[in-house]
């Protein structure tokens, strides 16, 4: 049976990346996708603390830690279980102030309980236990805002001042329900109450509080802008911005007629962005960013299938750190990430016509630096990083042969951008870029007569491709004559029923074909031998069902040769056979290693269960960076990666393409700040040592 023709055709599908801001989702925790994250706050070491309704969480960038509650009783954690974190104010003695609905918590420098405030039935003490806000005035007082009055504590004395409504005093607070507690730059204290939502001023010499709005809708959040004005958020009646020395007021409601208004009139948070900007925080429409120059506002909103996108509409508080990013606490789902900075690594993946984010499989680039992204269940795409536009491959098959280009494992491209595809069981194909059609090759039948999946396609030298099966060994094919050899790798050489895989495939530097097989370790073909030689036995148990350990090849710019494993780096030296193995020992920071790739400036690249790595192998030394921080959570597949002509290079996982330029990676030459989380000697703990050194 010859090759089948087909006829095949692009459609042009102009469908960017999620065209707002970009989001990640730094911590996958079901403790924070299951309750409402209240507040946030970065505190003098950097750390962030989250306020949750599941209680209090400490991120590092790396790892949540649940502070409380703990497990137990014990002098840190006196409330048990059921704690809500509602209110964090760090003071300028680096005390952590942390507000529950039992009473508020206070934590030294070092972060050891100090104080624990609670309401009884002595008028000095706390309101409430019901702790909604908490901050500070020009005077060095606590303020704290609860359920029922505010509080005024004077660190110097010790004493709590008590300030609650009442219907004889005139100049008391309207409402008791504290929802927000801001200073002015100007040192003025503000205070928005709910049921009824009232918005006053705190008299510092007479004690009395000036009302400047009130209404029977509940005020949720309130903002002191650093131009003076006030802005507060309303259930039901949208946004409102003061002018406190003039008293204007002006509200922002939705208009179904006006896209650029806000999108919803249930305000819960706000915050002033570096930018300019004012973010608005609503109950069911997501984030809404203000120019406040215009007046226009942008939505920012859950988008089904979209990573990228908000994963929930309700945010409930947020915060801009002090390296710029922004940090949106949502009602569930947790936390998200936006990082205003350009992100050093940025996540390409399919929007529109598929719901729900696809693994990558397969990477090639074209004559013209367009990225051909080979899918496990959803084809074949070609995206253009110029204008991120995506074309989607579409065949109509003409014969009566069926093909099957759904599920693709392997691509290379031609220099004129004609592609060979490796598929699922389909065996591979071959696509012409200037007749637009596509030419099949008959399926090399295996016992079991299933289709033959492709996993590995390269070309060497003489432009020959070669071909790796899952299990029917490797193959190469004369492009000029057509004319096909198959190189038979059996599990069993003296049985000879059971065929080896040969994946991943690479021609180095000297025309050598090297590749690895499931069971029978890392081979080679000489360019101009049919000989099969051995460099490195199995390192898996031939028992095992594993994938093989060889999950890609790479080349430095002199010639050594590089293998990723899920048990660290090997390495070959140019002309050397002997392998030298580099794991944790060696200093990597990880040994399972799913791709590996040369940048332009001969570093070597590698995509592993923790982050990105980058390896300098002249050194011996490591950078890394993490899942959480800069990169979101992918999981990297085996052998997907691509260095483009353009520099940038490009790993595959199972959400789509992470893609970066290494240039823009450059370390800092300033050492950063360094704590030492906790100290063990032969198992035993030594007290944490909290403070920079």
């Amino acid at each position: 049976m010859g090759p089948l023709a087909c006829l095949i055709g692009i459609l042009v599908l102009v469908t960017p990346l999620h065209a707002g801001l970009q989001f990640t989702y730094p911590v996958d925790d079901a403790r924070l996708r299951r309750a409402p994250v209240e507040v946030i706050l970065q505190d003098h070491l950097g750390y962030l603390w989250l306020g949750t309704g599941a209680g209090l969480f400490q991120y590092d960038a790396y790892e949540i830690t649940q502070v409380l509650p703990q497990p137990g009783a014990d002098s840190n954690n006196p409330l048990g279980d059921g704690i809500r974190v509602q209110a964090l104010y760090e003071d300028e003695q680096n005390q952590l102030w942390v507000g529950t609905n039992r009473g508020v918590l206070v934590y030294d420098s070092d972060r050891q309980l100090k104080h624990h405030f609670q309401n009884n039935p002595n008028s000095t003490s706390l309101s409430s236990d019901e702790v909604s806000e908490i901050n500070a005035d020009a005077q060095g007082s606590i303020w704290i805002g609860t359920g029922n009055g505010l509080n005024r504590f004077n660190q110097e004395s010790g004493e709590m001042q008590r300030f609650r409504h009442s219907s004889e005093d005139p100049h008391s607070l309207r409402a008791n329900q504290i929802t927000g507690l801001v200073q002015t730059p100007s040192g003025e204290l503000w205070i928005a109450t709910a049921s009824p939502g009232s918005l006053a001023r705190f008299e510092v010499n007479s004690g009395n509080f000036t009302p400047f709005y009130q209404h029977p809708d509940a005020i949720l959040c309130l903002l002191a802008h650093s131009d003076g004005n006030l802005w507060f958020g309303t259930w039901g009646r949208g946004l409102f911005q003061l002018n406190p020395q003039s008293g204007a007021l002006t509200q922002h409601l939705p208009s179904p007629d006006d896209p650029s208004s806000l999108a919803s009139e249930i305000i819960v948070s706000l915050m002033e962005h570096t930018d300019g900007s004012l973010w608005i925080g609503t109950f069911d429409k997501g984030l809404n960013r203000m120019d406040l120059a215009t007046g226009e506002v942008a939505w920012d909103h859950f988008e089904p299938g979209t990573p990228g996108s908000l994963p929930f509409n309700s945010v409930y508080s947020m915060y801009q750190d002090r390296e710029g990013d922004t940090w949106l606490g949502l009602q569930q789902e947790g936390i998200s990430r936006y990082a205003s900075r350009e992100a050093i690594f940025r996540l390409l993946t399919r929007k529109g016509s598929h719901p729900a984010p696809t693994a990558t499989t397969a990477l090639a680039e074209n004559h013209v630096e367009d990225l051909w992204i080979g899918t496990q269940f959803q084809g074949l795409t070609r995206f253009t990083p110029g204008d991120q536009s995506y074309a989607e491959l579409t065949i109509q098959n003409q014969s009566q042969e069926p093909f099957d280009l759904t599920s693709i494992r392997s691509l290379m491209a031609d220099e004129d951008g004609s592609l060979w595809i490796g598929t699922f069981r389909q065996g591979f194909c071959f696509w012409d870029a200037s007749t637009q059609s596509l030419q099949t090759f008959p399926i090399r039948r295996t016992p079991n007569a299933q289709g033959e999946t492709v996993f590995a396609l390269t070309r060497d030298r003489n432009m020959n491709l070669w071909i790796g099966y899952e299990r029917f060994g490797i193959e190469r094919l004369n492009r000029t004559t057509g004319k096909r050899k198959h190189f038979p790798l059996y599990i069993d050489s003296e049985s000879q029923k059971q065929h080896d895989s040969a994946w991943p495939i690479f021609c180095d530097s000297k025309g050598r074909i090297w590749f690895s097989t499931h069971y029978g370790g890392v081979k080679r073909l000489s360019e101009n031998s049919d000989t099969i030689e051995s460099l490195m036995p199995p390192i898996i148990d031939p028992d095992q069902t594993a994938a093989p350990a060889v999950t890609s090849f790479a080349a430095a710019v002199d010639g050594s040769m590089w293998a990723a494993t899920s048990r660290g780096l090997i390495h070959w030296q140019a002309g050397d056979a002997s392998p030298v193995f580099i794991g944790k020992q060696q200093g990597l920071p990880t040994e399972r290693i799913t791709s590996i790739v040369f940048s332009q400036d001969n570093s070597l690249w590698a995509a592993t269960d923790i982050g990105i790595i980058r390896y300098n192998h002249q050194h011996a030394s490591t950078d890394i960076f993490p899942y959480g921080k800069d990169l979101d959570y992918i999981g990297f597949n085996r052998g997907v990666t691509l260095a483009a002509c353009s520099g940038r290079i490009y790993f595959g996982g199972n959400r789509g393409i992470v893609y970066f330029d290494p240039s823009a990676t450059q370390l800092s030459s300033s050492p950063p700040a360094v704590r030492l989380r906790g100290v063990s000697v032969e198992n035993e703990s030594w007290q944490q040592l909290l403070e920079p050194v």
